[in-house]
């Protein structure tokens, strides 16, 4: 008897309406983080018998007028020419596969974050190319006592130093090789694993009162991981 591990077509269909009522229910706005890579997740569909590498991807295109995705990317791993052990190319050039992958089937590439940034000359060259390919670019910046001091964190010298990223759809996806400022919630998550429930509170606690919201600007904005 054959016997179905993972059933990509349900996965689709489940997700794609959860996501919608999770948007509903956040005023129209939610920022989303997908675990694992968007495309080619090979390591899922080890894991996953059934699972195709690009069934996220898939799922995305349903709601694709919708969807709006960005791509982050830490500036020490442009600087240091870190490579994906699977493809063999650098985060930099995987980058930009994964525009040309998204907008070719699609998906609106909305910008490109380059986290960790403190002027590194190789994060530099590269922001100044995705610019001249009409790509929009923010910097994120590291955090002193990051996530320790929780006061610094939510001032204008922690999260307020950062670029905000304009979005213009209702789904905003943060893909790929590093974490936006959903690591906030990731964060808080793993002290609440941990028990230590108190300080997970007291992070986004703090992000709430400061900003008015996850996204740092006060827009009304909510946050979503999956």
């Amino acid at each position: 008897m054959n016997v179905i591990g993972f059933d990509n077509e349900k996965y689709m269909r489940e997700q794609s309406r959860n996501i919608r009522d999770r948007i509903a229910k956040f005023g129209g706005k939610l920022y989303l983080e997908f675990g694992g890579k968007l495309f080619d997740d090979y390591h899922a569909s080890r894991v996953l018998p059934g699972f195709e590498p690009d069934s996220k991807v898939k799922m995305l295109l349903k709601m694709k007028d919708e969807a709006e995705i960005v791509i982050a990317i830490s500036a020490d791993d442009i600087e240091r020419n870190k490579r994906r052990g699977d493809l063999g190319i650098t985060y930099d050039e995987d980058t930009l596969r994964l525009i040309d992958a998204f907008r070719g089937i699609g998906l609106f590439v909305g910008s490109v974050v380059i986290t960790h940034y403190r002027s590194q000359p190789a994060a530099e060259l590269f922001q100044k190319r995705l610019e001249t390919l009409g790509i929009k670019v923010y910097r994120h910046y590291i955090i002193p006592d990051y996530p320790s001091n929780v006061e610094l964190i939510v001032s204008e010298d922690g999260f307020g130093k950062n670029d905000y990223i304009e979005t213009e759809r209702s789904l905003v996806v943060f893909g790929d090789h590093a974490q936006a400022g959903v690591y906030v919630v990731g964060r808080a998550l793993t002290l609440a694993g941990r028990g230590e429930d108190n300080a997970a509170l007291e992070m986004l606690g703090a992000v709430f009162d400061r900003f008015g919201s996850l996204d740092g600007r006060g827009d009304g904005g909510r946050e979503g991981c999956e």
